[in-house]
């Protein structure tokens, strides 16, 4: 078993298996916050969370080099909880 059939995309792309869509690469609406969201969620600035994205340091996602990028609150929750470093108390 391969690290793509474990997600159940097929290497040689059979019709039984499931065809991975963009809603399957994103985070659910629900779970989706934006930038200034993710400042007050860890107690930073917008400038703050910018220069962390810049140095990859939180997961985001962007449909493309001209849309906005968001992110997604669960991902940053367990984040948080493994580097509390980045909350400011």
């Amino acid at each position: 078993m391969n690290k793509f059939s474990e997600k159940g995309i097929s290497a040689q792309g059979d019709s039984n298996s499931k065809k991975e869509t963009k809603d399957d690469f994103f985070p659910p609406k629900e779970d989706r916050i934006n930038l200034k969201e993710v400042a007050e969620l860890f107690g930073a600035t917008p400038q703050t969370v910018i220069n962390w994205k810049k140095k990859n340091l939180i997961p985001f996602y962007q449909i493309n080099k001209f849309s906005r990028p968001f992110y997604s609150r669960s991902q940053l929750i367990k984040l948080a909880s493994k580097n509390q470093h980045l909350i400011k108390h």
